[in-house]
């Protein structure tokens, strides 16, 4: 995975399985699981919005939902995200040709399977920017 939004140091990684480990090699950090390798991960860094809101406004399959930050949705057809007062979007593996990726529709036809997050391409990552400041991300799975 590439451009990963993360802090220069003092990133905390913490995982639900008990076996999964991070070990940062030549600038990347490397996602273990036991002893296999899950994925490598090729940070962008960015200064980190800390004062940011809790929740993002998504309307998931025709209907609003007020998803917290941090969290997974799940969208058998198309999400579209609602713009937020100075808050930027960034949908990875979508490509609207603007800075500001909220208001539009997507859904999986839509996407570059490249930028997905799992091997299946159903997978993906939406960013929210405060400013140039990174605040939180969302995980969208695609039914």
């Amino acid at each position: 995975l590439r451009f990963i939004p993360i802090k220069s140091n003092g990133n905390d990684f913490r995982f639900s399985n008990v076996l999964g480990k991070i070990k940062k090699s030549k600038g990347n950090y490397l996602v273990y699981i036991g002893n296999r390798l899950a994925t490598k991960l090729k940070p962008e860094i960015f200064k980190i919005d800390t004062q940011c809101k809790e929740n993002f406004d998504v309307i998931v399959d025709g209907e609003k939902k007020s998803l917290p930050k941090t969290s997974n949705f799940f969208v058998s057809d198309d999400f579209k995200v609602l713009k937020a007062k100075n808050y930027r979007v960034n949908i990875i593996g979508f490509s609207a040709k603007k800075r500001d990726e909220s208001g539009f529709s997507v859904s999986l036809h839509d996407m570059d399977k490249r930028f997905s997050v799992d091997k299946a391409g159903k997978v993906y990552r939406v960013e929210f920017y405060k400013a140039d400041n990174f605040c939180s991300m969302l995980m969208v799975h695609f039914k």
